[in-house]
């Protein structure tokens, strides 16, 4: 590579200074007709050796003779050939060529022209010589001495070379076929006659009419911009040259452009041009319309704007407006260009929109801060408020407007016409290797039809197959998402990948598969900042499966060399590139900030410009949501992934996954592996699927035996028995739930090919019935404790009926309130179809405001149950000291505490234990927010499942610290056996 020249410390230093450690035999010096080494072992055993080994053929300087000279008199500061050559390692430090005055050296490209700078005549003969052997002939046909003269000036320019890579994969055959067109299109050429057109017509097209045998008239068939019988006048009219990108690839749009009046509420459309647009082939193409206006002589007072709208055209769903001011309306032509972006479809949600729309829905422009109304099908007028005629578009069309009593119709596919009433299909067969067709253009006939292809496949039929490259990552945590440089050529000057893609990974994927339509020589994979050699092979190839470990991770150059080389200049710290790969037989590559050097088989460094600094920033971001990083690996029309923020996810970061709402869905989304069995699955899978049977077993047991408990009529005499009893019975649901919501999610994100009516009842039922009867235990539970606290208040005054009566209203107004409260999940919660994971997402879709709400709910039916078992047990505790206070005036006020706890523990424990576990959950949601690193759920299953275990230890928490309930208990236990024993008896008489 050629640097320039840098002044360090009054020295000029370039790349051919201080070359003691670069190797004078290596790629680009190895039989290149010159001896860069002393010995000349850069030309031994080569097709045309130029020299002995202990003598140097040159040129005399002093007749340009042919002359042998002696190995002992190279390099002795005496000047023997012409220019120099046998003393090339100390004249020719920055130039070729060295003149015979002894004072200065000229590059070789000026040594025969007007720019030379030696003494006049001084190689004016070898000039002369060099014009006479040199020009026009083959260097290959002289040989010894005339050769090597004609070399010194006309020394070719190396191109990078990889002929002594190490090459990565190593292969036992290397394919270096070419991608043929597997399909052969025959196209029947017809011969076509000029016709000289008479100049007549202007800008127009020139034709006859006949209007009888021998009768002719003369016709001009004018373009929209002009007009006139010989289209000698031009249309007053916008011309508007438009460029469209979109961020959805595949998609096919209906681009709908209109010149509107702006001074009434009717916005009578002028004019309209309507065209079809492909994202995969007319991305960043102009299109160039024309817009005349109604009259000839527009009313110069009024103003006028252009609309654009666009429409899916499967669908016919309307995506987006753009609104385009035109400036200077007494033009008569007035100039527009506009660059739109195509955005994502989305939720509208207009804020601040003051219009009030009768027939329609109030937006906003894509690109201004304003409103416009957009009108259902029928309606027109800036208020939506004018009726129009659609009956003229067909029914699989939708009507936008009308124009001098004609509708505007929207064709969906495989219609055309002006009322959509017209069909074009594509042809059976047009599009190979399961391309689909879609109808695009259909007034062009030969370029009516497009095929979106598949991944591995390309061309304007699919009919090629594009190079593909696996990739497997072995000892690497997988990343978020892929930076995959791939080459065809590298060279010196400016290596730019031949192609860059951005490729979006998923949870525990290893291996990622790239297809490109170049073959290629190299591909190198950035992960964050650090670079893997993947590939490095020395001829293009066009398939080839690999892998990356940290063995093919390209060091940093801190790594390789010392402090004290690193700390070079980078002029000087180049020309020291060779020892890492001397030093370590083993490396492949490292990397500076400027090149990216590959170890050869010699172990030389072989080093090329890497631009790091390459921005895949999106340069408008119209596609991620909340804040989301958008990647893209081209300008224009690239392949666009988001990389999320803290708590959100999807493909566009559009959901929201919070600490204290997380569901199974938001904890083991990323941790289920699809199409394994539960043997493969994760550990947190293996984890969670043994804790969820645990909580399942010990809390149906638990329940069952409070039921036996509370279902007897004297353990119901207060209105605890009564909570108690419910209680143990929502207990059982609520463990059923949750592992049927457990295998629910794991079964249907492991196989991918359920219907999805069931995923749908699955997503609507499931979560909020568990979340309903956990809700419901949680606040039963905190009942009892509220009941006990009143109690104690009320000591002997205490009611027992109008305990039982207040229990019972209460149980039918609870669950009330609670659904009450959940009745947005009802009506929120959807199916997702995430693409790129390849799966089906159940989330909820609401705007910031619910959340809000969703979240303030979420955390009173946590902290509220919390709080209150917290104050009943503080309560009953102070109550009673202060009461035997009273009577046992020599005990301290702390003992009496103590006392008291062991004398009424039966009343403290349950509201404490209560609280306890329910606090984990809540101190992690508002300790960490959200999952922010859902690839590591443990905090957040941890709190999860430990909220389950009040309603899986009923029995534990309130019957067994009774005395009462632990007698009750015994009775039952006692009641069953004889039962059971009576039933034996009566089986075998």
């Amino acid at each position: 590579m050629d640097l320039p020249m840098v002044l360090i410390d009054g020295r000029n230093h370039s790349d051919e200074t201080d070359c003691e450690h670069w190797q004078c035999n290596n790629t680009y010096t190895r039989c290149d007709g010159f001896r860069n080494c002393l010995d000349g072992k850069d030309e031994e055993h080569c097709m045309k050796p130029i020299t002995l080994r202990h003598f140097f053929f040159c040129s005399s300087s002093q007749n340009y003779t042919q002359m042998c000279l002696p190995a002992g008199r190279v390099i002795n500061e005496t000047v023997d050939c012409f220019g120099a050559s046998s003393d090339e390692f100390q004249y020719l430090q920055t130039n070729k060529f060295h003149c015979s005055n002894h004072t200065k050296c000229e590059d070789d490209q000026n040594l025969c022209n007007e720019n030379q700078k030696c003494l006049p005549y001084d190689n004016y003969e070898f000039c002369l010589d060099r014009l006479q052997l040199c020009n026009g002939y083959n260097f290959d046909n002289f040989i010894n001495m005339r050769d090597i003269s004609c070399r010194i000036i006309n020394t070719a320019y190396k191109e990078f070379s990889l002929h002594t890579a190490l090459v990565y994969p190593t292969l036992q055959t290397i394919s270096i076929y070419s991608v043929k067109n597997q399909i052969t299109n025959k196209k029947t050429e017809l011969p076509i006659k000029n016709i000289i057109q008479p100049d007549v017509c202007n800008h127009g097209l020139h034709m006859y009419h006949r209007l009888r045998v021998g009768s002719y008239r003369s016709l001009c068939f004018c373009p929209p911009n002009y007009y006139g019988d010989r289209c000698q006048y031009q249309n007053q009219r916008v011309s508007l040259t438009v460029v469209l990108a979109s961020v959805d690839q595949p998609i096919v749009y209906a681009i709908v452009v209109t010149l509107i009046e702006d001074d009434n509420d009717t916005q009578e459309i002028h004019s309209y041009h309507q065209f079809t647009y492909e994202s995969k082939i007319y991305c960043g193409q102009t299109v160039d319309i024309y817009l005349l206006y109604t009259t000839r002589g527009k009313n110069d007072s009024k103003n006028y704007s252009i609309r654009i709208d666009a429409f899916n055209k499967d669908s016919l769903t309307y995506l987006t407006s753009w609104h385009l001011t035109i400036p200077f309306v007494f033009l008569p032509v007035n100039r527009i260009s506009a660059f739109l972006t195509i955005p994502t479809p989305g939720i509208s949600d207009p804020k601040n929109c003051t219009l009030h729309c009768y027939n329609g829905t109030c937006m906003k422009y894509h690109n201004e801060e304003r409103f416009f109304c957009q009108c259902y099908s029928g309606w027109s007028g800036a208020q939506c408020h004018i009726p129009i005629d659609c009956s003229m578009c067909a029914s699989n069309s939708i009507c936008i407007g009308s124009i001098q009593n004609r509708s505007i119709c929207v064709c969906s596919q495989s219609r055309f016409g002006s009322f959509c009433r017209l069909k074009l299909m594509c042809p059976v067969g047009l599009c190979k290797n399961n391309g689909r067709c879609v109808v695009i253009d259909e007034k062009m006939i030969d370029e009516s039809y497009v095929c979106f292809c598949p991944e591995q496949f390309s061309g304007s039929r699919c009919e090629y197959v594009k190079s593909g490259i696996h990739i497997f990552l072995e000892n690497i945590e997988t990343p978020s998402y892929l930076l995959v440089y791939i080459y065809n050529e590298i060279s010196f000057e400016r290596s730019l990948p031949t192609f860059i893609t951005l490729k979006k990974m998923t949870m525990f994927q290893n291996h990622v598969i790239l297809y490109s339509q170049h073959m290629f020589k190299m591909v190198l994979v950035k992960i964050d900042n650090r670079y893997y050699l993947a590939v490095l092979q020395k001829v293009q190839r066009t398939n080839i499966t690999t892998s990356i470990s940290p063995a093919q991770r390209c060091a940093s150059v801190d790594e390789v060399l010392n402090t004290k080389l690193v700390s070079l200049p980078r002029i000087q710290r180049l020309k020291n590139y060779h020892i890492p790969c001397q030093r370590d037989f083993k490396l492949q590559c490292f990397v500076d900030e400027f090149y990216m050097c590959l170890c050869t088989e010699e172990h030389h460094s072989n080093c090329f410009p890497l631009d790091h600094q390459l921005s895949f920033v999106c340069e408008v971001d119209v596609y991620c949501e909340n804040g989301g990083t958008c990647l893209q690996d081209r300008p224009i029309c690239g392949d666009i992934l988001c990389i999320c923020a803290d708590c959100f996810f999807g493909d566009r970061c559009q959901f929201y996954a919070n600490g204290i709402g997380l569901t199974l869905d938001d904890l083991l989304r990323y941790a289920i592996r699809s199409n394994n069995t539960l043997n493969d699955q994760s550990l947190v899978i293996k984890l969670s699927a043994t804790l969820v049977m645990i909580i399942f077993l010990i809390g149906t047991l638990n329940g069952l035996l409070s039921y036996l408990v509370f279902h007897d009529r004297d353990s119901r005499k207060v209105g605890c028995g009564i909570y108690l009893r419910l209680s143990s019975i929502i207990s059982m649901l609520v463990v059923s739930m949750l592992i049927i919501k457990f295998w629910f999610v794991t079964y249907t994100y492991i196989n991918q090919s359920i219907n999805r009516n069931i995923h749908q009842i699955g997503c609507i039922l499931f979560e909020p019935m568990l979340r309903f009867f956990l809700y419901m235990s949680n606040w039963l539970n905190t009942c009892v404790g509220i009941e006990r606290a009143i109690a104690v208040f009320k000591g002997i005054s205490f009611n027992m009926r109008q305990s039982r009566r207040i229990a019972r209203r209460t149980l039918c107004i609870l669950p009330l309130i609670i659904l009450g409260t959940m009745s947005y999940e009802l009506i929120q919660r959807d199916l997702f179809d995430d693409y790129e994971e390849q799966r089906v997402w159940c989330i909820i879709r609401y705007s910031q405001s619910v959340q809000i709400y969703t979240t303030v709910v979420q955390y009173f039916h946590f902290v509220a149950p919390v709080s209150a078992n917290l104050l009943a047990t503080l309560f009953i505790i102070v109550k009673l000291a202060r009461q035997q206070a009273i009577v046992r005036t020599h005990i301290s006020y702390q003992q009496q505490l103590f006392n008291n706890f062991n004398e009424h523990k039966q009343l403290v424990i349950g509201p404490i234990v209560l609280a306890i576990l329910l606090s984990p959950r809540f101190l992690i949601s508002i300790s960490s927010g959200c999952v922010k690193a859902p690839r590591i759920p443990w905090l957040y299953l941890f709190g999860y499942f430990i909220s389950f275990i009040p309603s899986s230890l009923i029995f534990v928490i309130f019957v067994l610290p009774s005395t009462f309930y632990k007698k009750q208990f015994k009775k039952v236990i006692t009641t069953w056996r004889q039962r059971f024993i009576r039933a034996i008896r009566s089986w075998n008489p």
